[in-house]
């Protein structure tokens, strides 16, 4: 994996970069997309891997008695997967927003809509959105997935920062990549429903 730097007697990971990525984009525009497809398919399956292997580490301390046994493969349970879990988790978020914006790229470039109506779009409440039922929780509303078979809500809504997040199946995004996957419609017809 290219977030691991192993050391003489350590292994280190390597975050990803929270500079803009426009020098990127622009010197592998036509293969990004396939690239950032290859690496969250890669991440993904590593992150599986690892959170069977939490599973595996956790059933096994619990079986121990000895609580100094247990804080020490707790700490090393912590050290070794948990950490290399977080690291994944926002290489896969480098990628896919990476993939996101190569994507806009070359469509705004292709079709005529401007940075305003994207912007306008990702504005337009997610209550106006939403095929479905949304009930009120604290800040927040919950109601069915669309993408998924469920008979209790775990579709969430973050009305503060209009975005959603699904805890069933793991899909996550603003009202324009909520529109793209319900409608499948690709990223510029997506904004222009919601205009």
């Amino acid at each position: 994996m290219d977030y691991i730097i192993k050391g003489k007697s350590l292994t280190y990971f390597k975050s990803p970069p929270s500079t803009s990525n426009s020098e990127l984009i622009d010197t592998f525009q036509d293969g990004l997309g396939d690239i950032c497809r290859q690496k969250i398919l890669e991440l993904k399956t590593r992150y599986d891997t690892l959170n069977k292997l939490s599973n595996f580490h956790q059933e096994f301390i619990d079986l121990q008695d000895d609580e100094q046994d247990k804080y020490y493969l707790e700490v090393r349970k912590a050290t070794m997967v948990d950490a290399e879990k977080s690291v994944v988790i926002f290489w896969i978020r480098y990628w896919t927003t990476l993939l996101r914006k190569a994507e806009k790229t070359y469509e705004i470039s292709s079709n005529s809509i401007t940075d305003r109506d994207i912007e306008e779009a990702s504005q337009k409440p997610f209550l106006d959105v939403f095929d479905g039922e949304l009930i009120p929780r604290g800040n927040r509303m919950v109601g069915l997935c669309s993408f998924h078979e469920e008979r209790t809500p775990s579709f969430t809504v973050f009305v503060d920062n209009n975005h959603a997040k699904c805890f069933g199946c793991d899909w996550t995004g603003d009202p324009i990549d909520y529109i793209q996957k319900h409608y499948d419609l690709s990223f510029v017809d997506a904004v222009r429903q919601l205009l």
